[in-house]
């Protein structure tokens, strides 16, 4: 399980099925998540888009998952 690696960091960015990235929100928590918007180049709209739209990940877990947890990561600030 994922769940015992609490330092380990997942990009959800290439992920196609948003139902994939609600689950592992709903799993994992959104502290465990990030959206990394290096690769694939031609998904990053629609990745984000789906993120962004979805009914079951809100404001907080989209903070998180596309600002917080890189920042508390890479240690600096907005």
């Amino acid at each position: 399980s994922l769940r015992k690696y609490p330092n380990v960091y997942f990009d959800v960015a290439a992920i196609e099925d948003i139902r994939v990235v609600e689950a592992s929100v709903a799993a994992l928590g959104a502290s465990r998540l990030l959206w990394g918007s290096d690769w694939p180049h031609e998904l990053q709209t629609r990745s984000l888009e789906r993120i962004l739209m979805s009914d079951d990940i809100n404001m907080l877990q989209l903070h998180a998952l596309l600002s917080a947890n890189a920042v508390s990561i890479l240690g600096t600030s907005l």
